[in-house]
Order: structure tokens, then C-alpha cells, then sequence
């Protein structure tokens, strides 16, 4: 694997923060300070500081280095209402330094934005500013309205009881019972064509048994507030509400925006790849509600404060969202986790909408990460203490790092003892050994080759190395470029059987399906880069954590000589294994049956 070492880092510092440099030996910049104000202007003469020292610069440089992270920027929110902002390496290949100004996508930390102004427009019906008509028969909007009263012809899920009973808290605080389908939907789908598909995809578990991470609930969300509020657009609802108001300038949805004002960051794989920014202006129908703000840390600064408020702008004192929305939001609304791997730091923690609630060394603490290819953010706030924490990086998967870096921050203004994390990146995620080849499938392998579908997802055609057809040579082409050129193997021995498919999903390009035994495949929903991207022209393909996402088992016919399909058992956030209902057998038990057609 080939480590990028950007050892490019600019500190800079708020209104309340000192001194801090950079070094760039890739343009071999001299050893000069930087500062910037909370306008991210660049400052002769700052004034002092207590977080963003010269000890805590060193400290995120050595862990991004560690990490291969190319650029980070940190707002912290200080007790005393005094914001500090950190910057810490490279925007571009060409070596742009990243600024507190500097553009990210925030992934996930944008349901926090999706569930508020769900609370804002609730409350605009209820003090009747909102003359917007409801469907027949539906006299109020709150948090228990049945999202099947306010989108009647829209909305059906596979199991009765929860079609008919899941109401708005339920959908935002993934308690559903829907589980990450994440491969049934693409780029070019609308927030309404998830929406309707929805009939067609298996629950995990009845509504409110458990927590299952759902990011389709809040493009239904953004499709809720689209309908009913006055913009009849969701992110003009968000600029109205929460960006104006605040005076978040920066922040958009659109990336064709962010890339216009010559602030949008580039953006790496986990692995110093650099790939495009993930998706369309297209597409923000769908992700808008689940992942799809793009801003900056000054701008999470102004959001932060309101936060650690309570729902007011402290600058304007005006009110953003109303107190009983804040305390909504915030609360625990289905256990998240009842069993936390350290519990001498955390206690167990819940999920409200958009935020997960938890004690951290016998602080309460809120927050959320997100994570898209190109993109790790967290927002935390610790609303006894007054502190809030925002952490971008332009680099996919380091929420360990991430994570590690917040709590370091939280330890020192909070006055904790720190407690290493994240020290070495082997020993979180250590090396697969590789896997021996088994070749003991039940039919040879080009019997598993051919089409497959499911109405929820749709279909794909997975080919075999001998399928002969022009669609597999250029499908087995792209791989055999890609498996050639690349220095993170997925998977882990080249000379294990597999299946290949192209796909167009929104997360992914291609499915790759790698033999485990019997009629049992690993799959990796991964995308390909054949011809490179940006300035190496290096095959390479993007997974998530070079992990695989699940397996796929084929089912014979009776007579054991013809596939009939195979069921499609994902691994989600609650270690979910099979469906809801009869979990014996393949056809039932999976999470998704594909029909061999």
C-alpha cells in the first residue's frame, strides 16, 4: 500500500486563538504562521487561546499522518462562548492548504438539519403560519402523524402493521424496522421513487423492537417536508429556516455551487485515492435529507452555538427552532447501544433524531458522524458544559480518527485525563489473512452466471470468467484492470473463484462476488476506476473499509443441475442477519431474494 505523506499543516485560530504554522515540503512552502479569525480572514497578531495549542497541532498532524487523512479543519465551541478554528493540510493534489473556509460534504451530521426543520415546520402548522393543505382526514402535524396519513398514495411497507402504525419519530430515529438497503436505489431515482419502492423491501424488525439504521427514512423525511412546507422544496426550506438566519453563507446542497465558489475541498479514499465528488447536482433529491449538506466549520460554529442554546441564535437571540424541538431531538428514543466497549468511558447511549446520546467520563455528550466516499465529519456538543466540537476531513472512512481527535479535545477543555485512541491504525483494523481457494461449489461457476432481479432493487447480470457475452468481456475487462493495478486487494487471494457484475447504484459501480464455500459468495458492492482518477491514472476500485457487505447464498432447484436465485444476507449497524418472518431457509430468511430470470 502506498502511504501519501502530507505533511502540509496549517494551524489557525479564532477570535481566541494564538500562534500556529504550517510546513509543505511538497512545494517546499518556508516555515511561516498563519492565523485566521472566525471570518476565516487571515490575522496578523492573534489573541489567546486554550485549545488550539502548538501540543494539540502536533497531536492532529501525527494522527492524520497515521491515518493518511489530507486534510482536516476543527471548529471548537469553548465554554466561554469563544469559537477557535484549525486547519491542518491539503485541499488538492496540487497542494491547496485546506482553511477553516474550505468546503466539505458532512455526510450524515446533515439529519441533524433534516429532523430540525421537521421540528420548525410542525411547529408552523401548529401556531397555523403554515396554510399549506394536509390530505383528507389528517388535522395535525406532529412528531406521532402516521407517515402513511400524510403521504397516502406514496407510501406502503411490506409488513401491515408497521405500513400502517409508523409514524414521523419513528422514521427519524430508526426505529422503523428497515434496515440499509442501500444497494436499491441510484443517482438517477428521486427522493419519491425510494419512497415507492419501499413496498418491495423486506423489514428486519418490527417497528420500535430495535435500533436499524435507515438512511431511505430520511429521504422520506426531506420528501415530507418538500410536500408540505411553503418553499415545496426541502433545501430552500433548510436556507430559509437555518442557513439565512444564522448567516451560514457558505452552506449549500448543490455541488455545482460549492465547486463555483472556489472552496470545495478534493476529496481521497482511505487509501490516498483521490476520486470525484460522489454525486450530482441530480441527485440531491435523494441525498439531501440523509448526507447531503456541503459547508465548512465556520459555518458549524454558528450552528454549534445554537445548539449549546437550546434552539436560539445567541448572536440575534433569535429563535430557530423551539425549545420543545430541541428537547425532542436531542432525547434517546430507542437504545443504540446497550453494551459500550469501553464502559469505563461511556455509558450506553440512545438515538433521538439525528443525534445519538450518551455520557462520555461523566459528561453528557450529543452527536453524530457521517461518512460518503470522500468525506468523514462529526458534530458533537456537550450541552452541561458548553462545549462543541466540529471535525471535517476530506478523506473517506476515518471516523476512528475522527472520533479520537474530538475526544482529545473534549479531555483537555473538560480537564479528563486523556486516554490513547486510535495510536495505531493496524491494530483497529488488522490485516485479513488471506483465504485458501475453495473451489467445492455445487454447479460450476458459470452456472451462477446470468440475470438476476428483485422488484426493490432491481436487476443486474453477473458473469463468470467464461461468460462469453460482449456486456462480460467489458465487465471482466475492467476488473482484470483493476485487480492488475491495485495495491488493496479485495479479496484477499486472486486466484479465488468469482462473479462480476456492473451496477449503477448510488454508493457503487459494480458488484463483485468472491467464493466462500459451497454455494456461499462474499459481496462487495465496490465501484471501479479502470482508467485512474485525478492526477494518477492508476487503476483502482472504492469500497467501504475494504470490508465486503454482506454474502450471497444460491439456491438449486430440487433436482440440485439449476440456480434458481439467491438470497442476499447484509450485516447493518444492528447486526442484522436475516428478514422479518420466517428466517429458515434462504428464500425467506435473506434480508433480499433475487430471482434468477
Amino acid at each position: 500500500m502506498t502511504f501519501v505523506n502530507w505533511r502540509n499543516m496549517a494551524l489557525v485560530a479564532s477570535l481566541a486563538a494564538p500562534a500556529a504554522c504550517f510546513s509543505n515540503p511538497l512545494a517546499q512552502f518556508p516555515f511561516t504562521p498563519s492565523y485566521f479569525n472566525l471570518f476565516g480572514e487571515q490575522e496578523t497578531h492573534p489573541s489567546t487561546r486554550n485549545v488550539i495549542n502548538d501540543e494539540f497541532s502536533e497531536y492532529v498532524e501525527r494522527m492524520t499522518e497515521l491515518w493518511e487523512v489530507q486534510g482536516t479543519t476543527i471548529a471548537v465551541v469553548r465554554p466561554d462562548g469563544e469559537v477557535e478554528l484549525g486547519a491542518w493540510g491539503v485541499r488538492s493534489e496540487e497542494g491547496d492548504k485546506v482553511t477553516p473556509k474550505t468546503l466539505m460534504n458532512i455526510a450524515s451530521c446533515s439529519k441533524a438539519f433534516l429532523a430540525s426543520t421537521m421540528g420548525i415546520l410542525m411547529d408552523e402548522f401548529q401556531q397555523g403560519r403554515n396554510q399549506t393543505p394536509l390530505p383528507h382526514g389528517v388535522d395535525s402535524f406532529t412528531w406521532n402523524t402516521k407517515v402513511k396519513d400524510l403521504l397516502p398514495n406514496d407510501w406502503e411497507l411490506q409488513d401491515h402493521w408497521a405500513d400502517e402504525k409508523v409514524d414521523i419519530l419513528d422514521i427519524l430515529s430508526h426505529r422503523s424496522g428497515l434496515p440499509r438497503h442501500e444497494a436499491s436505489y441510484s443517482t438517477h431515482d428521486t427522493g419519491l421513487d425510494l419512497i415507492k419502492r419501499m413496498k418491495y423491501l423486506r423489514l428486519a424488525y418490527e417497528p420500535r423492537q430495535k435500533f436499524a439504521y435507515n438512511n431511505q427514512m430520511y429521504t422520506t423525511g426531506a420528501y415530507i417536508i418538500k410536500k408540505f412546507s411553503p418553499t415545496h422544496d426541502y433545501p430552500d426550506f433548510v436556507e430559509d429556516r437555518i442557513f439565512s438566519p444564522l448567516g451560514m453563507k457558505s452552506s449549500t446542497f448543490s455541488p455545482s455551487v460549492a465547486r463555483k465558489s472556489g472552496n470545495l475541498t478534493q476529496s481521497w479514499t482511505a487509501h490516498s485515492q483521490r476520486i470525484p465528488f460522489w454525486y450530482p447536482d441530480s441527485a440531491v433529491d435523494v441525498v439531501a435529507g440523509l448526507g447531503g449538506i456541503i459547508t465548512n466549520v465556520i459555518d458549524l460554529s454558528k450552528w454549534l452555538k445554537v445548539l449549546l442554546n437550546k434552539g436560539i441564535d445567541p448572536i440575534s437571540n433569535k429563535t430557530i427552532f423551539p425549545r420543545s424541538v430541541y428537547d425532542i431531538l436531542t432525547a434517546p428514543h430507542i437504545l443504540m447501544d446497550g453494551n459500550p466497549s469501553a464502559p469505563h468511558e461511556f455509558s450506553i447511549s440512545g438515538y433521538g433524531m439525528g443525534w445519538w446520546r450518551s455520557s462520555f467520563k461523566g459528561h453528557e455528550m450529543i452527536q453524530h458522524t457521517g461518512a460518503i466516499p470522500g468525506f468523514s465529519s462529526s458534530i458533537a456538543f456537550f450541552p452541561n458544559d458548553g462545549l462543541g466540537i466540529a471535525i471535517l476531513m476530506n478523506t473517506a472512512d476515518k471516523e476512528t480518527v475522527n472520533q479520537a481527535i474530538q475526544l482529545r479535545i473534549a479531555e483537555d477543555v473538560l480537564g479528563l485525563s486523556r486516554t490513547p485512541r486510535a495510536e495505531d491504525p493496524k491494530a483497529v483494523y488488522p490485516e485479513r489473512p488471506p483465504r485458501e481457494p475453495n473451489a467445492n461449489s455445487s454447479l460450476p461457476l458459470s452456472a451462477y452466471a446470468g440475470t438476476y432481479h428483485n422488484p426493490g432493487y432491481g436487476s443486474f447480470t453477473l458473469c463468470a470468467p467464461s461468460s462469453p457475452s460482449p456486456y462480460c468481456e467489458k465487465v471482466l475487462d475492467e476488473f482484470a484492470t483493476v485487480d492488475k493495478a491495485q495495491s488493496v486487494p479485495l479479496p484477499p487471494n486472486s486466484s479465488t473463484p468469482q462473479l462480476y457484475a456492473q451496477w449503477s447504484r448510488f454508493w457503487s459501480t459494480h458488484i463483485r462476488m468472491v467464493h466462500v464455500e459451497c454455494d456461499t459468495f462474499d459481496i462487495a458492492f465496490t465501484s471501479l476506476f479502470p482508467e485512474g482518477y485525478g492526477a494518477s491514472k492508476k487503476p483502482f476500485e472504492v469500497f467501504v473499509m475494504d470490508n465486503y457487505a454482506g454474502q450471497a447464498k444460491f439456491l438449486l432447484n430440487e433436482e440440485g443441475d439449476r440456480i434458481e436465485g439467491f438470497g442476499y444476507f447484509g450485516l447493518d449497524d444492528a447486526g442484522m442477519q436475516h428478514a422479518l418472518g420466517d428466517a429458515s431457509g434462504v428464500k425467506r430468511g435473506s434480508i433480499v431474494w433475487f430471482d434468477k430470470i
